[in-house]
């Protein structure tokens, strides 16, 4: 697989594409009235949560470039709940 550098208005423009995917997926499970997600696996049965970590996990974008931007969105919710152990949700929503 060759490296691809993208910038300027493509890369913003997959930035937007992958907060939309966020905002309407796990933005939309904070707080005490926050709804629940489905989340399709590829194996076992799917899962019912309101978790904003597993959701985030879960997003798996079909556009190369894409999950790369997703893969960044998921590390600092990672890195999130590693050293505090909650707030995952509001963070990927600040990211």
């Amino acid at each position: 697989m060759t490296n691809v550098v993208v910038s300027g208005e493509q890369l913003q423009e997959a930035f937007r594409e992958v907060a939309a995917i966020v905002d309407s997926t796990v933005a939309i499970t904070a707080g005490p009235r926050g709804k629940t997600v489905g989340i399709n696996k590829p194996y076992g049965a799917p899962e019912i949560t309101k978790d904003g970590y597993k959701v985030m996990k879960g997003i798996k974008p079909e556009k190369p470039l894409n999950a790369a931007i997703a893969s960044i969105f998921a590390q600092s919710c990672s890195q999130c709940n590693d050293k505090v152990g909650d707030g995952t949700t509001t963070c990927s929503i600040l990211t």
